[in-house]
């Protein structure tokens, strides 16, 4: 199958994860069944990428893959690692050494033969005595954060069950929606824009091989020859008490924004230090799905929106804007995005149809050249398995496995998602600078 153009740039050569902690136990036989099952209803996931990463390659009939693997700790998961409460002030240990260690009981039967294959869906599986981990894994080819979610429950409906339906996963041209009235009426309200968004979005990227392996070549050098500017992987919660904060802020400053554009805010914020010789990407990753005339549940329908914020800056000191006017302007970009003509002119860019890699120009750059990209709409605590919810989630984004094998990671991405409805809260990771997480945490008192 061919995947379209937005299937093929930046999602490229990158991978996600979804991670879910269960406090129930699970059969491994009945986990490895609905994986089965789930190939076996929506075929498309036994699917491998080709080698270019460039067209899905169906499995041969009756020759299905193994895409499940699990294995048992005989021990309670609350003496591996903590993840009984997301209480900061009660909690035994940091989100990030939750993680990690997370991470480190997932990573099997992962090795290099593994990501050459190219398999586009596999679940891992962890059994202790009172709880389970499973971890889906996804090349972001085939879909983007919404397609894993639909794909996440579906697996959870055989678990509980119930019928999945068979549907058709056929790659429509791209192509958008006649009108777009709401976004329209929106930006009657809104400031004009300066600078356009169409425009920024041009400049920061290149269509090469050779441009790929040049600055790849320079992300493993920066690292090796300035450890300072290497990048760290970590996890960070926000609690509720620190939104309400945010949110009173912009009340009081008279700023209409949602609770995203406040916590993207506090990210810009965290992460730059305006230097007029410094040049600054900000992107946010911009969902189009309801903008599409044809809509499927596995697809990329997304792509980069850069965030104009110099202009914001104090010309003279150079300081940084209020927390409430970054997160107004980044609510202005995203209103002008979604006008027909600006959402058409950046859906006619990053569709290019071309066999060459979309790279991002600022990959290696020692600066920080954030991208956000928001999971919050998911609703991945509400996932359920037999009356049980997860108690713990996290994602993670980064490239794919067989770069990773050559020490390569995909820096400065950023992903969010929410907590449990009766915990509230948000959750950020990503690959920042050390001192923008110490930033964040002293902002937020966990240091």
């Amino acid at each position: 199958m061919s995947l379209t153009p937005l299937d093929t740039s930046l999602s490229r050569f990158l991978e996600f994860s979804i991670t879910l902690v269960f406090p129930q136990v699970y059969g491994e036989d009945e986990l490895h069944g609905a994986a089965q099952s789930l190939l076996e209803q929506w075929p498309i996931l036994s699917s491998r990428l080709n080698l270019l990463r460039t067209d899905l390659r169906a499995s041969k009939p009756g020759q299905q893959p193994h895409i499940f693997k699990g294995n048992h700790i005989d021990k309670k998961l609350s003496d591996v690692v903590d993840v009984s409460s997301i209480n900061l002030e009660h909690a035994s240990a940091s989100p990030s050494d939750t993680v990690k260690r997370l991470d480190s009981l997932l990573n099997f039967g992962n090795g290099l033969n593994k990501a050459l294959r190219g398999q586009v869906f596999i679940v891992r599986a962890v059994f202790f005595l009172e709880a389970t981990v499973i971890r889906f894994t996804f090349q972001h080819p085939l879909c983007d954060a919404s397609g894993a979610h639909e794909i996440a429950k579906a697996y959870c409906d055989i678990l509980n069950g119930n019928t999945v339906e068979k549907i058709s996963f056929t790659r429509f041209p791209l192509t958008l929606q006649d009108s777009n009235s709401e976004g329209a009426e929106e930006k009657e309200n809104n400031a004009p824009v300066i600078p356009t968004v169409a425009d920024t979005a041009r400049p920061i990227f290149h269509w090469s091989w050779r441009y790929m392996l040049r600055k790849g070549t320079k992300l493993l050098l920066r690292d090796l020859r300035r450890p300072s500017c290497q990048r760290v992987d970590r996890t960070l919660y926000i609690p509720p008490v620190q939104m309400e904060t945010w949110k009173e802020e912009a009340r009081r400053a008279n700023i209409s924004v949602t609770e995203h554009d406040l916590l993207t805010a506090f990210i810009y914020q965290s992460c730059y230090q305006r230097s007029p010789t410094c040049t600054q990407d900000f992107s946010l990753i911009l969902g189009i799905r309801r903008y599409l005339e044809h809509q499927t549940p596995l697809q990329n329908a997304c792509f980069v929106l850069p965030v104009a914020i110099d202009y914001l800056y104090n010309s003279q000191k150079f300081d940084l804007p209020p927390l409430p006017e970054l997160a107004a302007e980044i609510r202005r970009t995203i209103l002008e995005a979604r006008q027909p003509q600006t959402l058409s002119a950046l859906l006619e860019f990053h569709s290019r149809s071309t066999k060459t890699p979309m790279i991002p120009r600022w990959i290696g750059r020692d600066q920080p050249q954030v991208a956000v990209t928001s999971w919050t709409d998911l609703g991945l605590y509400d996932l359920d398995i037999r009356g049980s919810k997860p108690v713990f989630v996290h994602g993670q984004l980064d490239l794919w496995g067989v770069l990773k094998k050559f020490g390569l990671g995909m820096d400065d991405i950023v992903i969010t998602w929410k907590g449990p409805e009766h915990e509230g809260g948000y959750w950020i990771r990503g690959r920042l600078n050390a001192s923008a997480w110490e930033n964040m945490e002293e902002t937020l008192g966990q240091k």
